[in-house]
């Protein structure tokens, strides 16, 4: 069970690692196009900054879940 669990996990934190980019780029240029004033565009911003630092302490969790389940 546990090889299995361990791939899913894998799966999903590779899908993520790709996906969040791409969606952080795509947002990007959405909000060039908005006409937002700029202190709504900087609030967007710092929140899709978060997600992406989000992510990115996903990974490590996730990583650690891999490590635990391989010991």
């Amino acid at each position: 069970m546990d090889d299995k669990f361990i791939a899913i996990l894998k799966e999903a934190q590779n899908l993520e690692e790709r996906v969040i980019p791409l969606y952080m780029q795509h947002l990007e240029s959405a909000i060039f196009w908005t006409g937002l004033d700029k202190i709504t565009i900087g609030k967007v911003r710092g929140m899709l900054k978060r997600l992406s630092d989000d992510s990115k302490r996903h990974k490590a969790i996730v990583d650690n879940i891999i490590k635990s389940l391989q010991n």
